[in-house]
């Protein structure tokens, strides 16, 4: 531990912030593939009984017609919120017949990239948009990539905790939070000057989520190693592109060290997007850079088209559609108001929450995520707080790219090397260093229950025969299945276990009171009749048809 992560610790213990963590919100976004009885994808449209995607608050489709995308509300538990995703599972069993949810990250067997039905949304503008903005993803990436699934967790502390925080004395960025935070300006005690454009709160907020954003793109890394899941895919995943995987058998594509394929460049991280400059070390400065990738030209996507025979192909072609299509292991957020831009809603008002985006879905667990996974993630953003953050720079920011890349694809090598925080040592030996300061932090923090997860992280590190994704292999070996068919297994059983279990009755009232009410509000956006083209130009805020120096 470094003696400045040592002081920190220790005035943070002294400021009493720790008192109001249990009081942090927790939220979880699971996406997840409809497929057949037979493992298959479904063709299948999003089921009527599940109520409109476009307007449900709980239950939507992520990129495909067939990938569901299940969203709790915020909790200040743990328990609470995976009790939720629990009944959202046994309602969506309830509605879907013979089909299954698919428990893996990388799709099942696809048969063609037109085998995989893009979401569509109706006819309102906003339901255009969004079915639009999906077009474009499959002419920019590709289907297949798309379909791939995941679980994000969204965080955010109490301003109670932020206003102790800022006085702490604790150094956590460029600044020191007392800087942040005049004492007029503390909580409920007086507002700030006219001239300021933000509540000084809220810079501290501001300030104090980019340095965890900083710190947690610096060990990503450890969370893919300890709990990827990814390892193997089905082949038809390819569709006849060149690949470095093993290829076992008809079914199988895997890496022998691999952790988490979805998180490497067969996954999310696309080559498109490598040369792709957004800057992570303010809120002002992250909104602006995806706002100049919005109205940057791209050569490639301008060859696709814009709008070809009276049909949008995407929604404009530059870099970015929209801000959402830049993938972050991490992004910060604000809630948006109606058509408001996310890039928009965070230069107006800040940032609100985390969301943790690099979770693969565990085959292990029923809905996809433990309690002891979301527990480990809220220790690590608070560990990622109270470190050091100096401004992420493009070198640094390559070299977190290459340790990714290291633990996706040789994670439990036990030769291979990685370079962190000044030290160069096997891999394995980096990530119990890390989580020997993870457990100080949890131990500062009085996290409940915290010996019995620190037990099994340090289980898993110290023998990684215990990772989940050395698990999967291990029971591809031992079955002799294929990838495919061992996922199949997976999800049926998965399946017994929410169509045997019973719903609250007052949790199945909310949901079907929330299906009704999203069934009349798409009816309502429906009758909302525009011309697509000048709504598109006031989303975007420019004309997408005209050149960007016009």
């Amino acid at each position: 531990m470094s003696t400045e992560f040592l002081v920190g610790l220790k005035r943070f213990m002294a400021s009493g912030a720790a008192a109001y963590l249990s009081n942090s919100r927790r939220g979880i976004e699971k996406e997840s593939l409809r497929v057949r009885s037979d493992g298959r994808l479904s063709s299948h449209s999003h089921p009527s009984g599940l109520g409109a995607a476009l307007t449900h608050p709980y239950i939507t489709t992520d990129y495909s017609e067939a990938q569901l995308e299940l969203i709790t509300p915020t909790s200040d538990s743990l328990d609470g919120v995976l009790t939720f995703l629990t009944d959202l599972h046994r309602y969506v069993f309830r509605h879907i017949g013979d089909e299954l949810m698919w428990v893996n990250s990388m799709p099942c067997v696809i048969d063609s990239e037109a085998s995989i039905p893009i979401a569509r949304y109706g006819q309102s503008m906003l339901g255009r948009l969004k079915h639009i903005y999906r077009q474009g993803l499959s002419h920019r990436y590709g289907r297949a990539m798309q379909a791939i699934s995941g679980v994000h967790f969204n965080y955010s502390f109490t301003d109670e905790f932020w206003s102790c925080f800022a006085q702490s004395g604790v150094f956590a960025g460029p600044e020191e939070w007392s800087s942040l935070l005049g004492a007029k300006h503390l909580l409920g005690g007086g507002e700030p000057s006219v001239d300021e454009p933000l509540l000084a709160l809220q810079r501290v907020k501001n300030a104090g989520y980019f340095a965890i954003i900083r710190n947690f793109m610096r060990i990503n890394w450890w969370l893919v190693l300890v709990f990827g899941a990814s390892p193997a895919v089905c082949n038809s995943f390819f569709q006849g592109r060149q690949h470095q995987l093993l290829i076992p058998d008809n079914h199988t594509a895997l890496g022998p060290y691999a952790t988490s394929l979805r998180m490497g460049d067969l996954g999310y991280q696309n080559s498109r997007q490598k040369s792709l400059s957004v800057c992570h070390n303010s809120v002002e400065a992250y909104a602006r850079s995806l706002q100049r990738a919005m109205r940057m030209p791209d050569e490639d996507f301008a060859a696709i088209g814009l709008c070809v025979d009276g049909e949008y192909r995407q929604l404009s072609t530059n870099v970015l559609q929209i801000e959402n299509e830049y993938y972050g292991s991490i992004r910060p957020k604000r809630t948006v108001k109606g058509l408001e831009r996310p890039s928009d809603a965070l230069l107006r008002l800040g940032v609100e929450y985390l969301e943790v985006r690099l979770l693969d879905l565990d085959p292990f667990e029923s809905v996809g995520v433990s309690r002891e996974q979301l527990q480990v993630i809220e220790v690590l953003l608070l560990y990622c707080l109270l470190c050091d953050s100096p401004l992420l720079t493009d070198s640094e920011y390559a070299d977190t790219r290459k340790r990714m890349n290291q633990v996706v694809n040789r994670g439990r090598d036990p030769n291979e090397k990685l370079s962190f925080a000044g030290k160069t040592d096997c891999i394995q030996t980096q990530a119990l260093r890390l989580l020997d300061d993870l457990n100080a932090v949890a131990e500062a923090a009085g996290i409940a229950d915290w010996a019995q997860t620190e037990k099994r992280m340090r289980q898993r590190l110290e023998d990684f025969d215990q990772l989940p994704s050395a698990r999967i292999l291990a029971e591809l070996s031992e079955s002799q299945r294929s990838y495919f068919d061992w996922a199949v297994q997976r999800a049926e059983a998965t399946a017994d276990v929410f169509r045997n279990s019973p719903i609250d009755p007052a949790r199945l009232r909310q949901f079907e009171a929330a299906t009704r009410a999203s069934v009349s509000d798409q009816e309502l956006l429906e009758r909302d009749h525009k011309d697509f083209a000048p709504f598109l130009a006031e989303f975007l805020g420019f004309d997408p048809t005209l050149a960007p120096s016009q």
